[in-house]
């Protein structure tokens, strides 16, 4: 007799409120929102500081999720990444999804895309990478075999296949400059726009033409070339920790997805494009559309 009251108190216990504790706090505890300093993702300065277009959504998310306390965190993407893995409440809103990241984060859809890793030149010296360029597209193998152009990079930032490989083929030699001991992709343009230290830069379309205003250099003055057999659009995505808590937000992010336009935000996106880069968005936006 006394052994079944002791199991009929245990399973009382076990369905009590506060046996579900754990999986309640997950709708109602707190996320430390992490911050990059990533231009024009995320901006930290100036008159366009917190607006960002990853600020933006992320700031929606907070608001329509009132029931979580909300913190936001900053620092390099390095950082970052270990608060994401290190952590179980860590979510950052501009993301590529890759295995390696998917080892230690759960994923939410895709809300937003954006122009992938080109090659960024001074249109004024267009002429000079013409033999590489194939179907509006520049052959990266082709333009460091057969040119003596030179590519500035940063040193430790993963560009993707097969530009990466590409890279290693020429990183120790005078056609690559590699900027060490910042990680700062303004410092790079500075040394790419305003001293000329080499002839073209591999980086995202926003960011580039985002610092060539802050050196108030005019927005047509600098030219985005997608890369040739690389993808030419990257998705953008909410990462959290990978968590049972992480897990519990990207289900909520996952339903504020489906009831949102991405058109706010790729408006907002848009703004921080050269024409010449706009142009490229859309006109990639409806071939992708096209090929689906």
């Amino acid at each position: 007799m006394n052994f079944m009251k002791a199991l009929a108190v245990s399973l009382l216990i076990a369905i009590s409120p506060a046996s579900q504790a754990n999986q309640d706090d997950y709708q109602t505890s707190k996320i430390s929102w992490f911050e990059f300093d990533a231009p024009p993702y995320y901006i930290f300065q100036g008159v366009k500081a917190n607006k960002g277009t990853a600020q933006l959504f992320q700031a929606e998310i907070m608001r329509q999720l009132p029931q979580h306390k909300h913190q936001t965190q900053r620092g390099n993407f390095i950082r970052g990444l270990k608060e994401i893995e290190n952590k179980n409440n860590v979510c950052a809103t501009s993301l590529l999804k890759t295995p390696a990241y998917e080892k230690f984060m759960h994923f939410s859809e895709p809300w937003f895309e954006v122009l992938a890793i080109g090659l960024n030149i001074r249109y004024s010296e267009l002429n000079r990478f013409l033999p590489a360029i194939e179907n509006g597209k520049i052959n990266l193998k082709k333009l460091l075999a057969d040119t003596d152009i030179k590519l500035g990079i940063l040193n430790g930032r993963p560009y993707g296949q097969p530009i990466d490989e590409t890279l290693g083929d020429y990183r120790h030699t005078d056609r690559i400059f590699t900027l060490t001991g910042s990680t700062k992709m303004h410092n790079l343009l500075h040394l790419f726009i305003k001293r000329k230290r080499f002839d073209a830069v591999l980086g995202y379309a926003a960011e580039t033409h985002y610092y060539s205003n802050q050196f108030e250099r005019d927005a047509d003055e600098l030219l985005y070339i997608p890369i040739k057999d690389t993808q030419l659009m990257y998705k953008a995505y909410v990462g959290c920790s990978k968590s049972p808590m992480g897990k519990s937000v990207i289900a909520q992010v996952n339903k504020l997805i489906e009831n949102t336009s991405p058109k706010v935000y790729e408006k907002r996106y848009l703004s921080f494009l050269s024409p010449q880069s706009q142009e490229t968005y859309k006109l990639l936006k409806q071939q992708l559309a096209m090929n689906n």
